[in-house]
Order: C-alpha cells, then structure tokens, then sequence
C-alpha cells in the first residue's frame, strides 16, 4: 500500500507523529486491510509529509482466541496538538465500527489507532501517555515503526527504538 504524501511545502509546521494502526475484524468498509487503508487516506488527509510501512501480519497478544492482527505504523507531521490528535483519532476509530465501552480489554476490534510519540515529548494525563508505555515491548510497532522511523529514539532516554527489538514479543 503507497501512502506517501507527495505534498511538499516546506512552511509545514507541526509536530513529527509516530502513529500505531491495528485492525482484526471487518469494519463498514471491509475486512481488516480495507479498514486500515480506508484510515490511512483519512490520516493522510490530517497530517502532513505522511510515509508510512509495510502492513504486517501478526498475532494478538494477552487474548489469543481471536483473529489475527494487520499491523501498521505511520509516519507524519501533526498541526493539531497532542489531545486534538488523539480524539481525532478516537472519531476516526468509531467511524471505523469501534466501541470502546463494554469490550475485552486487548479484545478485536475493527480499528485500533495509537498515538506513539509525538515529537520528543513525554506526556502522562489520564487519558494519553505518550510514548505509548507499551510500544517498547511490542515486536508488531517496532518493526513497522524501523521502515518509517529508521533512526527514532525514546525521549525518555535516548535509546533508538530498534535498539528494544531483541527483547519485544
């Protein structure tokens, strides 16, 4: 799937945006590849100078008896801050099918959209923690995120995020 953003304006302010996509069940426009590549037309009208990986396959973790995951990470300047962003992407995650009360936590879902950074900030606020505090753990961002991200490094300590590879599940 090609979703670069051929858009070159170099005025673009904003912030640089590492973005988790996951999805394991159909969605109004489709199975778990159509929502995805449905979301990254949305994302990529929403942020600027989008790149973003290979989408990848992968089995769910904490609760194996479901489907598996299609996986994705994407990569974009953001105008819009971190808390706009991530109800935007919670509105995005609804239009796709997703309903957040009463579910399996870890459980299907048609779309799951994560902010994992955003800029070099570490956010920590009820609803948004920022890097994601799981991403470091989690073979399916880190994988992804090196196609987009090659040279990405944890805020909170300078480490490059391929450096936590070995360890991920």
């Amino acid at each position: 799937m090609n979703c670069s953003d051929s858009r070159d304006d170099s005025r673009v302010t904003g912030w640089l945006v590492l973005l988790g996509l996951g999805a394991n069940t159909p969605g109004p426009w489709g199975g778990p590849e159509e929502t995805l590549a449905w979301a990254v037309s949305k994302l990529t009208g929403l942020l600027r100078e989008v790149s973003c990986s290979s989408v990848h396959y992968t089995a769910p973790l904490h609760y194996s008896d479901q489907p598996h995951y299609f996986n994705q990470v994407l990569r974009g300047v953001s105008r819009i801050g971190p808390h706009g962003l991530l109800y935007t992407l919670r509105d995005l995650e609804k239009q796709a099918g997703r309903c957040r009360i009463g579910v399996q936590r870890f459980g299907p879902r048609s779309l799951d959209l994560d902010i994992l950074t955003f800029g070099d900030y570490t956010i920590s606020s009820a609803d948004l923690q920022v890097p994601h505090p799981r991403m470091h753990e989690r073979r399916f961002v880190l994988e992804p995120l090196r196609e987009v991200a090659p040279r990405a490094r944890d805020p909170r300590n300078g480490a490059p995020w391929a450096s936590y590879l070995p360890k991920a599940s």
